[in-house]
């Protein structure tokens, strides 16, 4: 509410004002309710400019007021060369940026918490692993997803976008091409 009001006072020195909020997916409800009135109504002088992992977990009311502008993601060996600037091995650097399908601030940020990297790599282990189950397996585990109150529409979309990833990965290897998968079974 703050950064808000801080948006809304009229510019001094320019013609404008530029706010920036990096994360905008990851907003509470609240969070988002003050941010709404904003771009409802925005002022003439006012760029906001927001960061997302995910602009599909984004609520609808914000995407429709919003102009999505996608960056690229980096070359893998390019994203691997910077993370080796930072004292990773050459192995760890390779792996970190194919894990992060060359996304930097992914990167950066499971390089910042490991425990995220350790994470999201149990998860791709539970899925290869539901894969391979039998029905019962899967059908028990879709159940125990859907009774999980605290999971949140974007979380659930994250779980689907990385399988996604890995059956995409899956079908990069069953067509020998496994340089250029992100995971490595």
């Amino acid at each position: 509410r703050n950064f808000m009001r801080e948006l809304n006072q009229r510019a001094v020195a320019r013609n404008f004002r530029v706010g920036l909020i990096e994360g905008i997916d990851k907003l509470t409800s609240s969070s988002w309710h003050a941010l709404l009135k904003t771009l409802e109504e925005p002022p003439s002088s006012l760029v906001i400019i927001a960061t997302a992992e995910n602009p599909y977990a984004l609520p609808l009311t914000v995407r429709s007021r919003a102009q999505l502008c996608q960056f690229n993601v980096l070359p893998l060996k390019i994203l691997a060369h910077s993370l080796g600037e930072l004292g990773l091995s050459e192995t760890e650097a390779s792996e970190l940026a194919a894990l992060s399908q060359g996304r930097p601030g992914l990167a950066l940020n499971w390089l910042n918490h490991p425990d995220k990297l350790t994470d999201y790599k149990a998860e791709a282990g539970k899925f290869v692993e539901l894969l391979n189950g039998d029905y019962q397996t899967r059908f028990s585990f879709t159940e125990s997803v859907s009774r999980e109150a605290e999971k949140s529409r974007a979380d659930l979309e994250n779980l689907m976008w990385h399988w996604l990833t890995i059956l995409h990965d899956g079908w990069l290897i069953s067509l020998n091409n496994p340089e250029r998968a992100s995971h490595q079974f």
